[in-house]
């Protein structure tokens, strides 16, 4: 799952004693008051009249130049901030918080550090982006500006989830919503910040996986939104909530849903909300429906190459397609996009966190790039079909050639030597927090079962080996997570797998009687297709080219 969290906009609430419009006379001076000057740029804020506002601002800036007055030229700067590309806002936010702090003025560097985290999130830099959050949360409580404190701990939460952090990304959400409670007479929107706060707890709780919470919470936050009329972050709700029946396996209900609501939403959102359809499609046996909407999501995305979650796995699948239709234009732009996205989220975690098993390896994308576009131009120029049809068929036996080489030293490297189970690092019992005489009774009990070889048991759960071990679930848990470095279930298929590969090795003749689907209970799999998995993380082999190596070894 892969899922993004937004960082809250910053609400600018602007004092309004009157409507401004263009038609008024307005009169433009050095000698124009600056109360005057701040009152005609709040009401142009206001009327989202930029043109106008950026004249007013211009005299403002000049005047308090002139005057070396540092407070009216911070005010000046700050205004700029708000409507400039984000190069010039930047510059703008730095010169209005070097200019207020002189002046000891904290209330302007919160928001100007605040806006700055935004800006910079929004470009993909998350180290300057959670440096200048936390010095807006630290100066916004200095200056109890309650709202803004609440929207830095939800912009740090986001961060943390870039970080890959989502448990401490849940407890920010929950401090805020604590500081929401402790202060909601202070804060002038506090329904609003609060549902927004819900939203982003629900969210949080979705990414680790804890669907009751994440219903429960967002069922709450409807019931909100509801009572404060807000129909736009209505419709996000009812809209994440699809998502959570899509996670729930309740898939023609998130499609109904997500359907009911997808052409009401704007181009980007539209984008997300397709990914799951496209997802929902494939798990109801429907490709072709599936790669429909991925196409949509690439016009959407267009060649302005926008930033969107799960980009990657879209243009994999889009790729694949290409290739399998033998779509060389296509498959050459799929590669480009997805080279693009890779890089940008290559550089942007290579610092902070391992990307992952599921990296796309950047180099060798650069080169088949570079191969592809080779390839296609000669065609184009020699339009040789033929040499292309043969270059291709070289390619896929060098492919074969290749990937058998592969499968032999994986598969000579595993008959060589005993495999063993997932191998735990050092831990200092006092971590786990345990009485020692639980620790070591539960500890001495698994190696025991283990011995006994009860993992074998079709039956097993962690309920189950409680019981046996005369302890509850919760402690047994703890142990296995900490001291394995995996959960339960997976704990339990490490065990089961490497023992099966050992025991078939040592016993080859056991393989000649029974098939593979007994051979997968005899292991206490529930299914082949769980021992083929299995087996596939373990030594990357299918049990056919396992079982097959086998035999060929011992005739």
């Amino acid at each position: 799952m892969k899922y993004k969290r937004v960082l809250i906009v910053l609400l600018v609430v602007l004092n309004n004693s009157f409507l401004y419009s263009k038609q008024d006379s307005v009169s433009l001076d050095m000698n124009s008051s600056y109360d005057s000057l701040r009152d005609l740029e709040d009401k142009l804020f206001s009327n989202n009249d930029f043109d106008s506002i950026r004249n007013v601002l211009n005299v403002h800036l000049k005047k308090a130049k002139s005057e070396n007055n540092l407070e009216e030229l911070s005010w000046a700067y700050y205004y700029f901030m708000f409507f400039e590309e984000d190069e010039k806002a930047i510059i703008y936010a730095d010169s209005a918080i070097t200019i207020s702090e002189k002046e000891i003025n904290y209330l302007l560097p919160g928001t100007a550090y605040y806006m700055k985290g935004l800006i910079y999130y929004e470009n993909g830099k998350i180290d300057s982006s959670l440096s200048n959050l936390i010095k807006s949360y630290d100066l916004s409580k200095i200056t109890k500006n309650y709202e803004q404190t609440v929207d830095c701990l939800n912009g740090i939460a986001s961060i943390k989830v870039s970080y890959g952090e989502e448990k401490q990304a849940l407890k920010l959400h929950k401090e805020a919503l604590i500081y929401l409670a402790n202060n909601n007479k202070s804060i002038r929107s506090a329904d609003y910040t609060r549902l927004v706060t819900m939203e982003n707890l629900a969210k949080g709780y979705l990414e680790i996986g804890y669907l009751d919470s994440a219903r429960t919470t967002t069922k709450d936050a409807i019931i909100l939104a509801e009572k404060i009329n807000e129909k736009e972050l209505l419709n996000s709700l009812s809209i994440f909530r699809a998502q959570i029946n899509y996670y729930d396996n309740k898939f023609l209900v998130a499609r109904d849903t997500l359907q009911k609501y997808v052409e009401t939403m704007p181009e980007m959102s539209k984008a997300d909300i397709y990914y799951y359809l496209g997802n929902i499609e494939e798990k109801l046996q429907n490709q072709t429906g599936k790669l429909a909407y991925f196409k949509k999501i690439d016009s959407i995305i267009g060649s302005e190459l926008k930033s969107l979650d799960n980009v990657k796995d879209i243009y994999q699948t889009l790729l694949s397609d290409a290739i399998n239709q033998n779509d060389k234009e296509r498959e050459l732009e799929y590669l480009k996009k997805l080279i693009h996205y890779d890089s940008i989220q290559f550089n942007r975690y290579k610092n902070v966190r391992n990307i992952g098993k599921s990296q796309f390896d950047l180099p060798k994308l650069q080169n088949l790039k570079s191969e592809l576009e080779v390839k296609i131009n000669r065609e184009k120029l020699l339009k040789k079909w033929l040499i292309l049809l043969l270059a291709a068929f070289l390619v896929l036996i060098s492919l074969l050639i290749y990937r058998n080489r592969i499968i032999e030293i994986r598969l000579k490297s595993v008959l060589s030597k005993r495999i063993v189970p997932k191998i735990s690092n050092n831990i200092i019992r006092n971590d786990l927090d345990l009485d020692e005489h639980i620790y070591y009774n539960i500890t001495t009990g698994l190696e025991q079962w283990e011995e006994k070889k009860g993992f074998l048991d079709k039956e097993m759960t962690l309920q189950k080996l409680s019981k046996i071990l005369d302890t509850n679930s919760t402690y047994l848990s703890r142990i296995v997570n900490v001291t394995k470095e995996q959960n339960f279930s997976s704990y339990l298929k490490d065990l089961r797998i490497t023992y099966a590969i050992n025991f078939l090795k040592e016993n080859p003749e056991f393989i000649g009687t029974k098939s593979n689907i007994v051979l997968a209970e005899y292991f206490g799999f529930n299914s082949l297709d769980v021992f083929t998995r299995a087996l596939k993380e373990k030594i990357g082999l299918t049990p056919y080219m396992f079982l097959k190596g086998i035999k060929s070894r011992n005739l």
